[in-house]
């Protein structure tokens, strides 16, 4: 099954297969403009008329991959942050208020220390055993 949706309207498509078969033909992919949220199949990133951004949780799974099975400690830290953010904006929104622009600019220095130290060599895993 696949599913399409916004925040008003939801689309479901029953097709055998999951990759560029099946999405050109559903037909609704190939036309879209606009944001695309979608998990690491690498078919969806072959459309270029659209911005592409990742769901969280797979994201937040890659990241753990990444720290358990390579130990890439800046994975965890960012894998730390994404649950720090997602924790205080439900307790914002429970309490009707916005982030300040303070924490906004502590989130946005945080990410950018994590991904800078995420841009070093990444050990082979064939040489990571004992």
């Amino acid at each position: 099954m696949h599913v399409l949706c916004t925040p008003l309207l939801t689309f479901f498509a029953i097709h055998l297969k999951r990759g560029q078969e099946a999405i050109q033909a559903i037909g609704i992919l190939p036309r879209f403009k606009g944001w695309l949220m979608h998990d690491f199949l690498s078919s969806y990133l072959g459309f270029e008329n659209c911005l592409h951004t990742f769901c969280k949780s797979h994201l937040l799974r890659e990241l753990v991959f990444l720290f358990e099975q390579h130990q890439q400690a800046w994975a965890k830290d960012l894998h730390e942050l994404f649950l720090e953010m997602l924790e205080s904006v439900r307790a914002l929104k429970a309490r009707d208020a916005p982030a300040t622009q303070r924490q906004y600019r502590r989130w946005q220095k945080q990410y950018r220390s994590i991904l800078r130290a995420g841009t070093g060599p990444i050990p082979s895993p064939l040489n990571s055993g004992p």
